[in-house]
Formats: structure tokens, C-alpha cells, sequence
């Protein structure tokens, strides 16, 4: 008795671990963290041009769709629509999901799209620290709700962001409190901090500024009364007169200098029954405007530099020139001639910046050469192998094209010619390519492995479901023995590969799981007859159905009904 207890005790801590090595496998393919640590500081050169604008200021309205803001002709907002029609530039910032505001901040100021190794923090905040345009600012100031201003201020980051926001008990989806509240506290903050001397004196005369408008009232809006309801444009109305507000006192306090930049735009979009997340145009689509210093006044831009793509702003066809959320770190950064954040993959929209072709093109090399050196680091981290066979036509090809492209841009060394343009947008295309390559490397080969010992577990259980007695007893000393040189030229390879432990053993895994039912195929092949292969079919079957009648019912059902009867059947039942 306490043999078979044993036995079953070891049966268990077994499938404890494989299923462990499971969920590992699934995180390190799957939830991978796109953030390089200790990549090298830019050069002294990066920050020491003359920059196109000293301030930049940018005002965030959560959850604000693009079709929402062009509905009638952008009517709602007649101060953003007259800085578009006199003097701005107008696009579409595609996002990527998961359409939340954290990702979509983190994208604005860092170039960073989601960090899938975030869901360790509850998808609340990145575990890892990241690099940002507020780093790289002289100062920051920050206004907004305390989960987004503390992604990017607390103790563990720079000091140069100053951050106000309000508590987080004001915030209410209930519907009943005013949404717009949370949208006119910033305001009238930002009103009460550059009313005082001391404050206006650092925002003349200071420059690499940048000011942060966090405005939460139009996401709280549309979750509660819907982005199509008049208490939703009712908000986007106050949000206009705000930022106008804003913008005349800045304009004031800077003496009109014209060395101050605008954006407005969106973390996200919402769909019609107030929810986000996911791919949709209305989630992925929010506006983006632009206007002030270093910024280009949409009719002065050749039909060439936009998509041929339109949008009526008050019965004004307007041209669309659309951007990648995660392009807005590389824009901020060549407004103040920051360098642009390390671990960024935003493109520089060239065509948004009104300066000099040589101002442009060493901001556009900037980008380039940071994108270089995270390819550069991934290309490191895997030159360590030891067997040059192993290397991929994939991996040589990205080496030579991007080292070639690299050579010649430096070669050019003319900033104003077409060419060198050109030549850039060819090595920062290819280098975006390679890290991209690079992030995925082990994804399709842990995938097979991933899937050939779920599939080794699944016949190992089905043998014990089906009585196939004593199966590691059957094994052979010739057997094991094989195995242990198929594990020993496994873990050998991936040693002087120079792969991490937990890849090896995710890639030795199959053939510890397949083993014994190769071991015991004649047993299997007498026991799993056509008949029991029928019956396990129709039982996966009817548990698939099972499933998806839960799931329908589940979105039909109120919550509160399932929980009842949940509760019901294990108590009363």
C-alpha cells in the first residue's frame, strides 16, 4: 500500500513539473519583455544642436477616438479645428492593442509598444524600469491621474517630473458624478502653477521642457454614457476650451517667443458600447494634431509626403499624414533635440517638422543609430555561438545589408541631399526588420517543442487511462540509454550555443515525455484500437461543446445568476 502510495506521490510531483515547464515555455514565448537593459548612453552629440523648439506641450485625451473627434467636422472641438485649418497638421496615430492607457502612453514617451511582461504586475505598470523622453527632458511637469503620471514618476525613475495629479476616489464610473471634472481639475492646476512668478520663470527661460496634460474625463465619459452621447461631446467641448485656455496662458507667459510645440492626440480609442482592448479601427484610430515650432502647417507639405488620404474639417478637405502611435517619442525628441529614448521603435515623421534639411536629417540619424544599437546588442547576444553552420541566411543577410546601409549613410556625410534620405529610410526599415527577428528568435522552434511535449503528455495520460500498466518498467537499459545521448547532445549543442538553462530544458522536454511511449508503442497500438480512438473523439468533442455553450451563456447570462447558481449546486446540492 504504501509502495502504490509512492508511486502515485511521484505520479503527481512529475505532472506538477511538466505542467510547470509548461507555463514557463508559454510566458518565455509568449511574455518576453521588449526592454534591453544596459544599452550604451547615446553620444555627447546627441542633445548639443540648436533645437526647433525649447517647450513642447502635450495634451493627452484618453480614450478619444479619431471618428469621434471628426464627427461633424471636428464641431466639437472649434479650437483645435481653427489651429488645424490656420496653422497645424493633421493624422491618424494607428495604435496597437492592447488599446489601454498604459501601453499607449508608454508607446507616446518611450517607443515602447506593450510590454507583454507586464501581466507580472497586474498589467498596472512595466516591471522593468524604461527609458523616456521625460528622462531626457531638462524638467517635466505632469497633470493627470495618479495610474498614468506614476508609470513614468516614482522612486525608482528620474527626478526631473514634476507630477500633480488629483485622488483616485474622484474617479467615477458610476454616472453619477461629472466626467468633465476630472478633465477641468488639470486645468485649472496647470492655471494655478504658471499664475505663480517662480514657475514662469523656469518655462521662459529654460529650454528641453516638456508639459503633460493627462485628461481622463472623455475615457470615464464613454464608459459610462457611450462616445456617441451628448454627455460625451458635451466633454470633448470642455476639453477643447481647456486646452485653448492652456495654450493662451502659455503663449502669455512666454511673450508669444514661437519656441513652443503642440500636440494633441489620444492613448487609445473606444468602441460604440464604451469598451477598449482590442483591434477594432475605433480602438486602434485616435486623432493627432500638431502645431507651433518645429511644426509644419499642413499646406506647405507636397502632395508626395501624405498618403492621398483625406478628412473634412469644417467643409475643408484636409490631407491626412497618419503616423505609428510609438513615432511620437522620435517627433518630441527631434523638437527638442533630445536623445531619442534607448529602447525606442518609433520612425521619425520627417514630414510633421518644419526645419532645415541638415536639422532634419541628423534627427532622422539619431533615431537610426538608436534603432542600431539595440540591433546591435540582440546581434551580440547570439554572436556568441560556437557553431558558424548554425547561423541563418536570415541572420547574415540582416548583418550585410544593415552594416553596408550603415557604412554608406556615414559615407555620405551630406545632410542636405535626397540621397542621404533615401539611404535612411532603407537602414532604419532594415534595422527595424532585424530586431524584430531578433525578438522572436526562439519563438517558432520553442513552439514546435512546446507542442510536441504536450502532445508526449497527452499519450502518456491516455495510457494511464487506458491501463497500459508498469510503462517506464518496460523501458530497456538500450532505451534509456539512447535517450540520455539524445538529452546529453541536446543540453551539449545548447551549451556551446550559449543558450539560457530554461531553453535547453524547454527543448529537451519532448524527448523525455516521448520516451516512454515509444518505449511502449506496441502496448499503445494494441490498447488505442479504432474503437477507443472513436469514443475519445466524441468525448473531446462533447467537452468542446460543453465549453462553448458555457461561454455563450456566460455572455447572455447576467454574472450574478451564474454565481447564484454555482453557489447553489455546491451548497444546497
Amino acid at each position: 500500500m504504501t509502495s502504490i502510495a509512492s508511486k502515485n506521490f511521484t505520479k503527481l510531483v512529475f505532472a506538477i513539473i511538466v505542467h510547470v515547464l509548461f507555463l514557463l515555455s508559454i510566458f518565455h514565448i509568449y511574455f518576453q519583455s521588449p526592454v534591453l537593459q544596459n544599452l550604451p548612453e547615446p553620444g555627447l552629440d546627441a542633445e548639443d544642436e540648436v533645437a526647433v523648439a525649447d517647450r513642447v506641450v502635450v495634451f493627452v485625451a484618453d480614450g478619444l477616438r479619431a471618428e469621434s473627434f471628426l464627427k461633424h467636422g471636428a464641431n466639437r472641438s472649434l479650437f483645435l479645428q481653427d489651429i488645424i485649418l490656420s496653422k497645424g497638421i493633421f493624422g491618424i496615430s494607428h495604435t496597437r492593442v492592447p488599446t489601454e492607457s498604459r501601453p499607449g502612453h508608454v508607446a507616446l514617451f518611450a517607443g515602447i509598444y506593450e510590454d507583454p511582461s507586464a501581466v507580472f504586475k497586474g498589467w498596472k505598470k512595466n516591471p522593468v524600469n524604461f527609458d523616456t523622453v521625460f528622462n531626457r527632458s531638462y524638467m517635466s511637469f505632469a497633470w493627470g491621474s495618479p495610474d498614468i503620471l506614476s508609470i513614468f514618476s516614482n522612486e525608482e525613475k528620474e527626478h526631473n517630473i514634476h507630477a500633480h495629479h488629483y485622488t483616485e476616489d474622484i474617479v467615477s464610473f458610476s454616472g453619477n458624478s461629472n466626467t468633465s471634472a476630472l478633465d477641468t481639475w488639470v486645468f485649472d492646476r496647470v492655471k494655478e502653477y504658471y499664475l505663480l512668478p517662480e514657475n514662469q520663470i523656469t518655462l521662459f527661460n529654460k529650454n528641453k521642457i516638456i508639459v503633460f496634460l493627462h485628461l481622463l474625463g472623455l475615457d470615464t465619459a464613454g464608459h459610462v454614457y457611450k462616445p456617441y452621447s451628448s454627455l460625451f461631446s458635451e466633454n470633448l467641448v470642455i476639453v477643447d476650451k481647456g486646452i485653448q485656455q492652456t495654450v493662451n496662458l502659455i503663449e502669455k507667459i512666454t511673450k508669444n517667443d514661437q519656441k513652443t510645440a503642440y500636440i494633441f492626440t489620444s492613448d487609445h480609442g473606444m468602441t460604440d458600447k464604451g469598451s477598449h482592448g482590442s483591434g477594432h479601427p475605433s480602438e486602434t484610430e485616435t486623432p493627432f494634431v500638431a502645431w507651433g515650432a518645429g511644426i509644419k502647417y499642413w499646406k506647405n507639405i507636397g502632395k508626395k509626403q501624405h498618403q492621398n488620404k483625406t478628412v473634412m474639417i469644417s467643409q475643408t478637405s484636409v490631407p491626412r499624414f497618419d503616423m505609428n502611435q510609438a513615432d511620437v517619442t522620435p517627433l518630441i525628441s527631434a523638437l527638442l533635440s533630445l536623445a531619442v529614448p534607448k529602447n525606442n521603435c518609433g520612425i521619425l515623421p520627417r514630414q510633421y517638422l518644419n526645419a532645415s534639411m541638415n536639422y532634419i536629417t541628423r534627427q532622422a540619424w539619431k533615431n537610426a543609430e538608436q534603432l542600431y544599437q539595440q540591433y546591435y546588442f540582440w546581434k551580440q547576444k547570439f554572436s556568441k555561438k560556437q557553431f558558424q553552420w548554425s547561423f541563418t541566411n536570415t541572420e547574415k543577410k540582416f548583418e550585410s545589408i544593415i552594416e553596408n546601409l550603415r557604412q554608406k549613410t556615414l559615407a555620405a556625410a551630406d545632410f542636405h541631399s535626397n540621397e542621404m534620405e533615401t539611404k535612411l529610410d532603407s537602414y532604419i526599415q532594415t534595422t527595424l526588420e532585424a530586431i524584430e527577428y531578433y525578438q522572436t528568435y526562439f519563438k517558432y522552434e520553442l513552439f514546435t517543442a512546446f507542442s510536441l511535449s504536450m502532445l508526449g503528455w497527452i499519450l502518456i495520460v491516455i495510457g494511464h487511462v487506458m491501463n497500459i500498466q508498469s510503462m517506464y518498467k518496460e523501458i530497456t537499459r538500450a532505451f534509456k540509454f539512447k535517450t540520455l545521448l539524445i538529452l546529453c547532445a541536446i543540453y551539449g549543442y545548447n551549451f556551446l550555443q550559449n543558450n539560457p538553462l530554461h531553453v535547453t530544458v524547454f527543448f529537451m522536454l519532448p524527448v523525455l515525455l516521448w520516451t516512454p511511449v515509444f518505449a511502449n508503442f506496441k502496448k499503445y497500438s494494441i490498447v488505442i484500437n479504432r474503437k477507443t480512438v472513436v469514443q475519445t473523439v466524441l468525448f473531446v468533442g462533447c467537452i468542446e461543446l460543453c465549453v462553448g455553450l458555457v461561454g455563450l451563456l456566460s455572455s447572455i447570462i447576467p454574472a450574478s445568476i451564474i454565481c447564484f447558481t454555482g453557489y447553489w449546486e455546491c451548497y444546497a446540492g
